[in-house]
């Protein structure tokens, strides 16, 4: 993954007013990139904008007949553990439609999620983004790939630049160092999720991210 490798970062908190917009905005940024042989798309896994995006995504590919591979970047294993169940089955069809599933850590760490963040820009040549505001996760991976010389397109009407003037590289809240052994992706394992699609195992190839 690289030239052909899109990867997305965005907010967690949409509002429901404003989901059909966002849609419509990601699908406008991602045909060209189609057209210019961008083919793997990369999501966090997050509810919000990650969601939105795989959803679209998958619309492209199921109802449009566009060809394109989904890759589902999770921080760990239970992440989703806490979420409502809406957004768990949500995030099922997602699951059940990506061609990849990586794992950043074998257990949570703030760090698994930055370095989730990281590994998914340092896979990609552009980066979609939604992020409207200089703190938090989003603006944190937003500033890394602006700094690793990977474009941004910020669909959100807020101008990114100004996170480029930044003397520092800010983290969103300090956290425990991820597990060791676990963290990157040069392992192949199979792990049983408590609530996935159908309580199967899935195959967690950690290839390029």
């Amino acid at each position: 993954m690289k030239k052909d490798t899109c990867c997305f970062t965005g907010h967690r908190k949409i509002r429901k007013g404003d989901e059909a917009a966002i849609r419509a905005k990601i699908r406008e940024q991602v045909l060209p990139l189609l057209e210019q042989g961008v083919t793997t798309f990369v999501v966090g896994g997050a509810m919000g904008f990650d969601m939105l995006a795989a959803e679209t995504l998958l619309d492209l590919r199921e109802k449009e007949g566009k060809a394109l591979r989904l890759v589902s970047a999770l921080p760990f294993l239970q992440w989703r553990e806490n979420w409502p169940r809406e957004a768990v089955e949500r995030e099922d069809r997602i699951l059940q439609g990506s061609d990849e599933i990586l794992i950043s850590a074998g257990s949570y760490s703030r760090q698994s999620y930055l370095h989730r963040d990281r590994r998914m820009v340092d896979a990609s040549s552009v980066c979609i983004a939604y992020c409207s505001r200089r703190g938090g996760g989003t603006a944190y991976t937003v500033r890394y790939a602006i700094r690793q010389g990977v474009p941004v397109v910020n669909i959100a009407d807020w101008d990114i630049g100004q996170l480029a003037e930044d003397k520092k590289e800010p983290l969103p809240r300090k956290g425990k160092k991820a597990e060791e052994g676990h963290e990157g992706p040069e392992y192949e394992q199979l792990h049983m999720f408590a609530d996935t699609v159908g309580k199967q195992e899935l195959r967690m190839k950690g290839k390029g991210i």
